[in-house]
């Protein structure tokens, strides 16, 4: 399968699975037991960002690229809680019309701003006090050169997550995605400090949440 066809299969995984994700977060649809599975098997879905959002926090960031927004939850956090102005990308347009639902229901459409398209086709001349990806760098095989551009439009941090190799979960979520036919890669914290040298991003930490990596990359200050 071609770099095109993987790309392609994880934009239309996505826009079919905004609603659910969505649910992930809300949990507006969801009884009892549908709440307690995702707060078992998804805990460092939630975890992950409230480490990301201490990292944010801590460098003052007045501007966010979130990379791979989708339906903008932790966007509207970063404006409401942050007073953050927060751009969001996404390849999903039905992601997109959940992000812009959202940041208007939470009262902060002015601080919101969500653009349609591939990270590699963002042609957005500004940079940003922090780059954030949850979620995302583990659907593109070679990640390097995704990570790199993130850390080109950063002027303080990127953050973002990637899931652990060796995982009790690993499996069952490796099977998922493979029965939906959407391409996803795990990593070890060597594979993943060989890509970020490999690139030239020297100065990080790679924190292990679990089922997932999250991943600092800091001291930019270009």
């Amino acid at each position: 399968m071609s770099s095109v066809d993987e790309r392609k299969n994880v934009k239309d995984f996505f826009q079919g699975y905004a609603k659910e994700f969505h649910d992930i977060y809300a949990g507006e649809s969801k009884g009892g037991l549908g709440r307690f599975l995702d707060a078992w098997l998804r805990n460092s879905m939630f975890t992950r960002f409230d480490e990301a959002f201490v990292e944010i926090k801590k460098c003052g960031a007045k501007s966010v690229l979130d990379v791979g927004c989708g339906p903008g939850t932790h966007d509207v956090i970063l404006a409401k809680n942050l007073g953050t102005k927060v751009t969001g990308v996404d390849v999903a347009a039905s992601m997109i019309e959940l992000a812009k639902g959202n940041a208007e229901k939470g009262g902060v459409s002015s601080l919101c701003e969500f653009a349609l398209g591939d990270f590699d086709a963002f042609a957005g001349r500004a940079r940003f006090d922090a780059v954030l990806s949850l979620g995302v760098v583990e659907y593109i095989k070679e990640p390097g050169p995704f990570v790199r551009k993130m850390f080109e439009l950063a002027n303080q941090k990127v953050i973002f997550s990637l899931p652990v190799k060796w995982n009790v979960l690993t499996p069952q979520r490796a099977l998922r995605y493979k029965l939906r036919n959407c391409p996803l890669w795990f990593y070890s914290e060597s594979e993943i400090a060989s890509f970020l040298r490999k690139h030239g991003m020297e100065r990080f930490c790679i924190h292990d949440l679990g089922r997932d990596y999250l991943v600092v990359v800091d001291g930019i200050g270009k």
